[in-house]
């Protein structure tokens, strides 16, 4: 209207007036237009610009949620594989273990079984006219002395246990340690009807000295109190027994000092915790004391000859002991035997088992109050095996 007005005012007619005015309308109405496009499009990019950044964010998220998954999923799969692969391997460890077992043990009945073959094959049925009983407290030395007293001359091993069990001895004759280790091919019956091939120690060559036929030599045995249920009694009537009926019977007690011998044990049952497991470490002391109660019993019925462990391998008692077997020997022969003795039966070539503990160094220092002080309550029990000792 106000726009009519101007125009009329200026000369122009009303049809040019209307023209104008409907022409400045299309202007305004372009104008706006093209505002409202520009602002469309702006608000368009921006809109696109938005969804753009959220489809990013959200691939990004989807990215990090397979990542995450697929990392979890891995890390399952490797746990999985690396338990199934852990039971695999304890399996098969645990089957090569038992088919190892079975074949040892398979091998272990063969062994014994040839060996007590062999030992019965080689018992020739010698008449037994002396025996040599050697006596002995555990860890005395007494597995040395038996296998020294195995190279006199004048001395031989049973093949069988025919005098063990005439003894009426339980036990075992020989060391498990030293079965079937390397240069054992002596066969031996353990114990009745388990056989065993145990080491071969040459017989010494003294000069001038007489020869013993085999069936008048000395038949050496070797066992501890243990093995006679701590009954010196009853060993006692066996030996009075086989006396009366004319077998010279000699027993030789091995002992040693007390507390050596606790600690030995000590450090053997340390070594390997299978031996006499069911003996406890503070045990031990009763133990020793009782043993060596059993010897001073047996001497006190049988008499014998007392040989320490602080005697081998060449003191003044195996002198004694090397006469009693023998009695025409000198003292020349004595002295080349016992070198003979000592030089083959030495620590450094005994040969144990792989897997045993019966030959070992010294790991604690000797006092009375024991590994872990474990002896203090046991004062009167090492103080009585002094006594007897």
């Amino acid at each position: 209207m106000a726009l009519g007005l101007i125009l009329t005012g200026a000369g122009f007619s009303d049809i040019a007036a209307r023209w104008w005015i409907g022409a400045f309308g299309l202007l305004l109405v372009g104008l706006v237009g093209a505002k409202e496009s520009i602002l469309w499009r702006w608000r368009r990019e921006q809109l696109l610009e938005e969804l753009a950044g959220q489809r990013g964010r959200a691939e990004q998220a989807l990215a990090t949620a397979l990542a995450a998954e697929r990392k979890q999923a891995e890390q399952a799969l490797t746990t999985a594989l690396a338990a199934e692969r852990k039971q695999a391997e304890q399996a098969l460890a645990t089957a090569l273990a038992a088919e190892r077992k079975q074949a040892e043990q398979a091998l272990a009945t063969e062994r014994s079984r040839r060996s007590l073959v062999d030992a019965h094959l080689a018992d020739r049925g010698l008449p037994v006219r002396r025996i040599l009983l050697l006596f002995a407290i555990h860890r005395s030395g007494s597995t040395w002395l038996f296998d020294m007293l195995r190279t006199h001359p004048a001395v031989r091993t049973e093949p069988t246990a025919r005098v063990w069990t005439e003894l009426g001895i339980d036990g075992w004759r020989y060391p498990r340690a030293f079965h079937h280790a390397d240069g054992a091919r002596v066969p031996m019956e353990i114990t009745p009807d388990l056989g065993a091939a145990i080491p071969d120690f040459p017989q010494a060559v003294v000069p001038d000295t007489r020869h013993v036929d085999e069936s008048d030599r000395w038949t050496v045995e070797k066992a501890h109190p243990q093995f006679v249920g701590f009954n010196a009694v009853r060993l006692g009537g066996r030996i009075r027994s086989l006396r009366e009926r004319g077998v010279d019977v000699e027993v030789v007690y091995g002992v040693r000092n007390p507390l050596d011998a606790m600690w030995s044990m000590a450090e053997f049952k340390t070594r390997d915790p299978t031996w006499y497991s069911s003996l406890p470490i503070e045990d031990v002391p009763r133990f020793i004391a009782h043993s060596l109660d059993v010897l001073v019993a047996l001497h006190a019925l049988i008499g014998g000859t007392v040989v320490e462990y602080e005697n081998l391998p060449d003191g003044l008692a195996m002198n004694t002991l090397c006469q009693r077997i023998d009695t025409s020997w000198n003292d020349a022969a004595v002295k080349a035997w016992l070198a003979h003795a000592a030089a083959v039966t030495e620590r450094s070539k005994r040969r144990q088992r792989s897997e045993s503990a019966f030959l070992g160094d010294r790991i604690w220092r000797r006092n009375p109050d024991g590994p872990d002080r474990a002896w203090l309550p046991h004062a009167a029990d090492i103080a009585a095996a002094n006594a007897a000792w």
